[in-house]
């Protein structure tokens, strides 16, 4: 967050000297939003809208009215500036994504996005098909994963602890590929790098010379971590890298869609039984929970009950909040109302 408050200082003053200047007007609103400054931001944006409604302004004005409470008008924007530019595979999947966050869109409707998805992302592209492998049951398997994610993030969190017990009691070779920038590399990230046999920053890469980079460490599994989301690595896995392939936690809201990943590791409660007919992919449930978490080492130690103190149970949600909606807070609702005196807490 500092580095955002450095950089909205820097553009603040850009924008004293080149006052109205369009494109640090963009940026601005942009840093506004890290800054929790969604009110200045969509005002900025209404402007820039006003004399050019350009598909980067209105996905991230969508974004924003998602963020304060009017999703229906959000994905209205985020919908014009994919037909805007159809070709723009960020704003698509932009829509896609935020598309699963409107309770009124059932299931046939986000299907039929998805195969939309699938005609223009993915269905062209020519798929690997032949792979010589050593079959010896006995030798170490080569298993890759890669993720944006492998940080401080919920798939970071999630999948560190299951990538460290793989690492240290298995024999096998652990390849880790982040989509992600270094500059994004933290204490989490440092962890993933300890547990790794190969370590590869990936970011940047054009989806085919990422698959050519795949390929060539001949991976006997390949994890796939980002789905379509922020430095998605779903295009090169889609051509497949591996002779077997699976989705797993990070960007997954739904079936990938991707003909070449053949299983997706869930459990009983992230997908009940007769949600197979809705996926492409093989669904392997563990049983119990296919994600654990790990908390960061700074965590302080877990105190007492509050609740044995104050007298009621306060409930909380971390999380964002264009993931709110008039259904959830329902739930909540009538949560809050069989719990006497409790209260919950949303940050």
């Amino acid at each position: 967050m500092r580095r955002f408050g450095e950089s909205l200082s820097w553009v603040e003053s850009g924008l004293q000297r080149h006052n109205g200047h369009p494109r640090l007007l963009e940026l601005h609103a942009a840093l506004l939003v890290k800054r929790s400054r969604r009110t200045e931001a969509r005002e900025i944006l209404d402007r820039l809208i006003a004399q050019e409604p350009t598909p980067g302004r209105l996905d991230l004005l969508g974004q924003i009215l998602f963020d304060m409470g009017e999703p229906v008008e959000g994905l209205n924007r985020m919908a014009e500036a994919h037909r805007q530019d159809p070709a723009n595979i960020t704003l698509h999947n932009n829509y896609i994504f935020y598309s699963h966050y409107m309770p009124e869109l059932d299931a046939r409707a986000l299907q039929a996005r998805l195969v939309e998805w699938y005609q223009h992302r993915i269905a062209h592209l020519p798929v690997t098909e032949r792979f010589d492998r050593n079959r010896d049951p006995e030798r170490p398997l080569r298993i890759g994963f890669i993720s944006n994610g492998f940080r401080m993030h919920p798939a970071g969190t999630l999948s560190l602890g299951p990538i460290m017990m793989l690492s240290r009691y298995f024999q096998h070779e652990i390849y880790l590929y982040s989509t992600s920038p270094e500059s994004s590399a933290d204490e989490i990230t440092r962890s993933f790098k300890n547990e790794a046999d190969n370590w590869q920053v990936v970011h940047g890469l054009s989806d085919r010379a990422l698959h050519e980079k795949l390929l060539g460490n001949e991976l006997d599994i390949l994890i796939e971590m980002t789905g379509p989301t922020g430095n998605s690595a779903l295009l090169a896995v889609a051509r497949r890298a591996a002779p077997v392939q699976i989705k797993w936690v990070g960007g997954l809201f739904n079936t990938s869609v991707v003909p070449a990943i053949d299983y997706l590791l869930t459990d009983w409660m992230e997908n009940p039984e007769g949600s197979e007919k809705t996926f492409m992919e093989k669904l392997i449930r563990l049983p119990s929970g296919y994600v654990t978490y790990r908390p960061p080492s700074y965590l302080p130690r877990v105190n007492s009950l509050p609740a044995l103190e104050n007298g009621y149970v306060t409930f909380g949600c971390l999380n964002k909040t264009h993931k709110i909606n008039p259904v959830i807070a329902g739930v909540w609702a009538g949560i809050l109302r069989e719990v006497p005196n409790s209260r919950i807490l949303l940050t």
